[in-house]
């Protein structure tokens, strides 16, 4: 399955689960967009191998499709859970949760969740932010409207990164 084919069956999933905040799938479909399966079980196995040798740097490694450093997450990473949506939208749920939510802008937010926000990244997370969001809801809560406008975000050119 092509990675636009997956990313539009994970938005469907988190939809049909009750989860459908628009900038927390926005998220984890950045963090998607920049590395693959492939690059998850790395980090992954690196994780793995690094706590075996208890070393400091091993709760300081962001893994996972929600990128979340292991120090945030309530237990001992699973492979599962490194892959699996629905963990994955609740740990960035769950650590956006613990900021202050006066300000819910969507750049605050994806600065709580990446620390600095660079311009490229943004730019990414806004067009699947407006995927999601759409001009119209009418997609009866399942998200498969928004799973087509994420489909057709991944087909079109990436924005600029020397932005």
């Amino acid at each position: 399955m092509s990675r636009s084919g997956d990313m539009g069956m994970i938005v469907r999933r988190l939809h049909r689960s009750g989860r459908s905040d628009a900038g927390i799938i926005a998220i984890i479909l950045t963090e998607m967009h920049f590395r693959g399966p492939f690059h998850r079980l790395i980090e992954f196995l690196v994780w793995r191998v690094l706590s075996l040798f208890r070393l400091h740097r091993a709760d300081t490694i962001s893994i996972g499709l929600g990128q979340v450093q292991v120090r945030h997450w309530p237990h001992p990473p699973r492979l599962g859970d490194t892959t699996c949506p629905l963990f994955a939208y609740d740990l960035v749920a769950g650590r956006l949760g613990q900021f202050d939510q006066t300000d819910s802008c969507l750049r605050q937010r994806v600065a709580r969740h990446v620390g600095e926000v660079r311009s490229h990244y943004f730019q990414i997370v806004q067009q699947y932010y407006r995927a999601i969001e759409g001009p119209n809801k009418t997609d009866a809560g399942n998200g498969s409207k928004a799973s087509c406008r994420v489909s057709n975000v991944l087909r079109s050119p990436s924005p600029d990164p020397r932005r």
